[in-house]
């Protein structure tokens, strides 16, 4: 069944993620202990290539694909990919793990 429901997404396609990002920073960030740090982060999303998308374009696609250029994130996301593959229902219908 499924519902019939308006969402407005105007605002979300009007406000770019630097445009977030900088009220973020300016309402959030600079109550932080880290707001350096974070405010580092934020400039990195603003001026790369994801500061001009608008919310309603960002996908999590975009959000995986900026998590796995990360130095670093490489061998923990071949981790993770590696018991995703051992997770996978069996052909008993159960679920392969360590216990099967």
């Amino acid at each position: 069944m499924s519902r019939k429901r308006f969402v407005d997404t105007r605002e979300a396609e009007a406000t770019t993620v630097a445009k977030a990002f900088d009220r973020y920073a300016r309402e959030v960030s600079a109550l932080k202990k880290g707001a350096r740090q974070e405010l580092t982060r934020i400039k990195t999303w603003s001026d790369g290539k994801y500061g001009s998308k608008s919310l309603a374009e960002l996908r999590s696609s975009d959000l995986a694909e900026y998590r796995d250029a990360q130095p670093g994130c490489r061998i923990i996301n071949q981790h993770h990919k590696a018991i995703a593959r051992t997770d996978q229902p069996s052909v008993h219908g159960g679920y392969q793990g360590l216990g099967d």
